[in-house]
């Protein structure tokens, strides 16, 4: 069962598939608020449908390419066999998603129109990055740019995703060549195994630097509500381990990696202090909410780095002693 908000005939009007006649399913319910949204009718408005009954009304227009948008149509999760039916029926069906949720199960021939949520939508901290390393090559992204802030933003994302992406690509290449070629056992198996473990850490820390530039960008339009102490001590500590887990890979030193491990406490022991000083805040003037939240995400972010940090320090202690680490003290 669907709830459906409204089904309707016009022109596709975004996209490489614009000026052509489309069917729109528009769903109901959105867990964003973008400062910007044009449907906000679609939150709560709508009427139970099954699919039989959508895939009917779809129908009746006669029309060989259908939209699913919302609202959020990833919220429901009969969206995902009403798709199935009408590809089965022979159709073009494309997607529309707020790009914050995962696209992994929609089925691969639906075009998937992915948004990336700019500092000018209030929703840039939901983007779900891994979404673009999902898309198939007929999938397309979306940028809803507000101001010349937003339009650098979307100009950074799309050449920083690429540069990261490429380096990933060409690593995990390297990689399989190895094991294709050379059938590699014991320590040079773990040494190539680690090796692409590492490099997804790597990538997600791209991600958080992202998220972390999102934030900047939004707090640098505001009066700086404190004078930032522990942040800067949060950055330095998280870089710190993250290249201090990275020497100790190439240089194959456990002890460096153990004292990753343990440095990690001290990230998330900032990361409390932060958000425990900013509550008072918030408690005490609720017109510094919003600059309040911002920064508790950076230090949730910087936490992250370094959690990515202490994974590449126990994959270097399995990789020297053969020995799983992870979730264990010490």
């Amino acid at each position: 069962m669907l709830t459906v908000n409204e089904i309707f005939h016009s022109i596709q009007g975004e996209s490489t598939h614009a000026g052509r006649p489309c069917v729109f399913v528009r769903l109901t319910a959105c867990d964003l608020r973008c400062s910007w949204c044009d449907t906000p009718y679609a939150f709560h408005e709508g009427r139970k449908m099954t699919i039989d009954e959508v895939v009917a009304a779809v129908d009746r227009h006669g029309c060989p390419l259908v939209e699913i948008t919302g609202g959020e149509p990833l919220l429901q999760d009969d969206v995902y066999p009403l798709m199935e039916r009408l590809l089965a029926e022979g159709r073009t069906v494309m997607l529309e998603t707020g790009g914050h949720r995962p696209i992994a199960r929609v089925p691969r021939d639906v075009v998937k129109i992915v948004d990336v949520k700019c500092p000018g939508s209030g929703e840039a901290d939901r983007n779900e990055w891994r979404n673009l390393d999902a898309l198939a090559p007929h999938d397309e992204v979306k940028f809803v740019v507000k101001d010349r802030a937003d339009y650098e933003y979307a100009r950074d994302v799309i050449a920083r995703d690429r540069d990261v992406n490429a380096y990933e690509n060409e690593i995990d290449e390297k990689c399989v060549e190895l094991l294709a070629l050379h059938q590699p056992a014991a320590s040079d198996l773990r040494f190539i195994t680690t090796a692409m473990k590492i490099v997804t850490d790597l990538e997600r820390i791209g991600d958080q630097a992202v998220n972390i530039a999102q934030r900047a960008l939004e707090l640098n339009r505001e009066p700086q509500l404190k004078p930032y102490m522990d942040l800067p001590r949060m950055a330095e500590k998280a870089q710190a381990m993250m290249k201090e887990s990275l020497d100790a890979f190439v240089a194959r030193d456990t002890a460096l990696a153990r004292r990753v491990r343990g440095e990690d406490e001290a990230v998330d022991a900032l990361n409390h202090q932060i958000f425990r000083e900013l509550l008072t805040f918030m408690m005490e003037d609720p017109t510094t909410i919003t600059r309040a939240i911002r920064l508790i995400l950076i230090a949730r972010f910087l936490e992250r780095v370094a959690d990515h940090a202490t994974n590449i320090a126990e994959m270097v202690i399995y990789l020297v002693e053969s020995k799983i680490v992870r979730h264990t003290v010490g």
